[in-house]
């Protein structure tokens, strides 16, 4: 019987020191201070739009973390360092927007699988920042063409 209580004690001593894994598949730590910033806005006026949910997502499309956008269209997500790509949550976007996005001069849609920006290389404990805005369109204006970002 002890034995088994001692394979048991090590399994949950062994269990206790993962940390709960935070949705697994993750690749990377979240070290404290590892986070992306970027800006989102719209196309037409360059304002900043608020509310946006940003996820950041693993090598697997796993979300690692998200951020959500001020007043300003700034956002700024705490992350592992497992975070490759980002898409912008649609969810979070009012209907005066079409659910796709500019970065980078390349257009992505929620509505494709796969279709997420790369992220720049999220460096351990620093704030790594987009290399551009992520840019809305309002349906004001007309549709957007195709995506061109997917592969």
């Amino acid at each position: 019987m002890k034995p088994s209580f001692f394979a048991f004690l090590v399994l949950v001593l062994a269990l206790a020191g993962c940390g709960g894994g935070g949705g697994g598949g993750g690749g990377g730590t979240t070290p404290s201070g590892t986070a992306v910033a970027g800006r989102i806005v719209n196309q037409v006026t360059l304002a900043g739009v608020a509310g946006v949910r940003v996820r950041m997502l693993d090598a697997g499309n796993v979300v690692v973390g998200t951020g959500t956008t001020d007043a300003s269209g700034a956002f700024r997500a705490p992350t592992t360092t497992g975070a490759v790509r980002f898409n912008v949550d649609f969810t979070s976007v009012s209907a005066a927007y079409y659910r796709q996005y500019d970065y980078n001069g390349k257009s992505y849609s929620p509505l494709i699988d796969g279709c997420n920006p790369a992220l720049p290389f999220v460096v351990n404990g620093t704030t790594t920042n987009l290399t551009g805005s992520v840019v809305l369109r309002p349906t004001t204006v007309p549709p957007p063409a195709p995506p061109t970002g997917c592969s």
